[in-house]
């Protein structure tokens, strides 16, 4: 599996200009509004980290706390994801700054995945 990450505003401009790059990559949206909400973060999270409540410490802590939690209750989800040949990984979060789309492609990693980068 080789993953790449960006943000869904990437994403989307990629696809509206049918950028070829795309060309057998599914993109998997890990927002808690809109996408496989066993990758995401929870709200309180995001919140907490925006209002500058939560620092990355304690943030990337709770984020990896959480997905070792859904790796056991969705390992299904995982295995799934883990399948796929081509990877994007998107969310809302700016390229510089602390997200958890990077977070995962760390993790997938340990699972055996190459990480790309960012596209940027």
């Amino acid at each position: 599996m080789r993953i790449f990450t960006t943000s869904i505003s990437k994403a989307n401009r990629m696809r509206a200009g049918n950028d070829p790059f795309l060309n057998g990559f599914t993109v998997v949206d890990v927002t808690i509004k809109s996408g496989h909400k066993e990758f995401a973060p929870t709200w309180d999270m995001v919140m907490s980290h925006k209002k500058g409540e939560m620092t990355d410490k304690e943030y990337t802590e709770l984020y990896y706390q959480k997905m070792r939690a859904s790796y056991s209750n969705q390992y299904a989800k995982w295995e799934e994801l883990l399948s796929l040949d081509k990877v994007l990984i998107t969310c809302f979060c700016r390229p510089n700054q602390l997200c958890h789309r990077r977070l995962l492609a760390r993790m997938l990693v340990k699972c055996g995945a190459e990480y790309w980068g960012e596209l940027t």
